[in-house]
């Protein structure tokens, strides 16, 4: 059995942020065996300067993987993502 509980306090700030989310999760786990910078080059057309940037601010490793991150990292990568 799984029993699932609403957070108290989201982790995205509003709606916009939870798209943003929301699409950057979907875009890593239809590719979920490659490493995430190459994703971010991929599906937001970022250098590979930008793609390790963001991730780097997001405190995530580039050669990272997304079954390896937490829900508050995939928020951490998206704010990073959207200031590239």
């Amino acid at each position: 059995v799984v029993r699932l509980a609403p957070r108290r306090h989201p982790l995205t700030r509003d709606e916009e942020e939870e798209r943003r989310v929301r699409r950057l999760i979907r875009a890593v786990f239809q590719r979920r065996r490659q490493q995430l910078q190459r994703v971010l080059r991929e599906t937001w057309r970022l250098t590979p300067e930008a793609a390790a940037g963001a991730l780097a601010a997001a405190g995530i490793e580039a050669a990272a993987r997304p079954e390896e991150l937490s829900p508050d990292r995939f928020v951490a990568l998206a704010r990073a993502v959207a200031a590239a």
